[in-house]
């Protein structure tokens, strides 16, 4: 418990550390703001590119093999044109399954239909791969071109971009990808420094004339007497205070050296307490009583000792 009447001698001056969180959190916000930077240009291409692939498909409602369901209707709504394109893509997924791997269908008749299913399937993935690169768009490859319909906003894109590791531009989505996981890092330990800046910020050593007060924070501190120190140890800009149960360091202290002087030059007023050996006059009396039950000394020793050791 701190003494309030206590003579303060001298008290921890501290070195702010707040510029450096600061700094820190400031290269996050940075980091981030690169990071949207590179995912807005990025998404910009890719709804471009998107539209670009739409127009492709306004041309297909009078194409035979092309199920009703899968025409896109520039009458719907962007997602749903997206997900028709996408379905149109996946022919083997969306077609095969959905009409001949039903119970009762003959098994030959299921091969065939899944032989054909993959390749009518490969066809129009590579006759859409053709044309998206012939409009300068290859951010992914034939087997993944169906990407292009995958997602209609921002949010859904930036939730699934970092699976994209396509051909072509991909490069740049894996400089994406390392930027976010550095900047995921980044933030985690940016958080563990600033729990520990306000924790040490916290922290305060004052001398008294007769004590040592070491607060850990405001409700937690240690009063020590200048005996109960064994050690202090000094250095750069910290101090460390190894005590009768407790060693407490306080770090980034400007007067770490002259607080260290302190102490010790007070340790030489307060000596270690050098333990008692002298015999209390009960003990001593008691030891008479031993040496008159054994017939050592006479009852009229005892009694003269008895009188001198009491002060009578």
């Amino acid at each position: 418990m701190e003494d309030l009447n206590a003579e303060v001698l001298v008290k921890s001056e501290k070195i702010s550390q707040k510029w450096k969180v600061w700094v820190i959190w400031a290269v996050i916000a940075l980091l981030i703001i690169v990071i949207m930077v590179f995912h807005i240009c990025w998404y910009k291409d890719y709804k471009e590119g998107q539209e670009y692939g739409l127009d492709y498909y306004s041309h297909l409602e009078d194409v035979e093999d092309v199920d009703d369901s899968y025409v896109v209707d520039k009458n719907d709504s962007y997602a749903d044109q997206c997900k028709d394109a996408f379905n149109y893509l996946n022919y083997f997924k969306f077609h095969f399954f959905n009409h001949y791997y039903a119970e009762g269908v003959d098994r030959d008749v299921r091969e065939l239909a899944h032989e054909t299913a993959l390749k009518v399937e490969e066809e129009r993935k590579e006759l859409f791969y053709e044309y998206m690169k012939g409009g300068g768009y290859v951010r992914f490859s034939s087997t993944r071109i169906d990407n292009w319909f995958k997602y209609t906003n921002f949010s859904e894109y930036l939730s699934g971009c970092y699976v994209e590791w396509g051909a072509g531009e991909g490069s740049i989505l894996v400089l994406i990808y390392l930027l976010s996981l550095f900047w995921a890092c980044c933030f985690i330990a940016s958080i563990v420094f600033t729990i520990l800046v306000k924790r040490e910020a916290k922290k305060e050593l004052i001398v008294n004339k007769d004590s040592v007060l070491c607060k850990v924070n405001p409700k937690k501190s240690k009063q020590l007497s200048f005996d109960d120190i064994s050690n202090v140890e000094y250095g750069k800009k910290s101090l460390k205070i190894i005590g009768t149960g407790i060693k407490f360091k306080i770090r980034h202290i400007i007067n770490a050296e002259s607080i260290k002087s302190i102490i010790l030059d007070k340790k030489k007023e307060f000596p270690y307490k050098i333990e008692d050996t002298r015999i209390s006059a009960a003990d001593e009396l008691k030891n008479y009583k031993e040496l008159l039950d054994n017939n050592i000394i006479s009852k009229e020793e005892f009694d003269a000792k008895k009188k001198q050791i009491l002060g009578l």
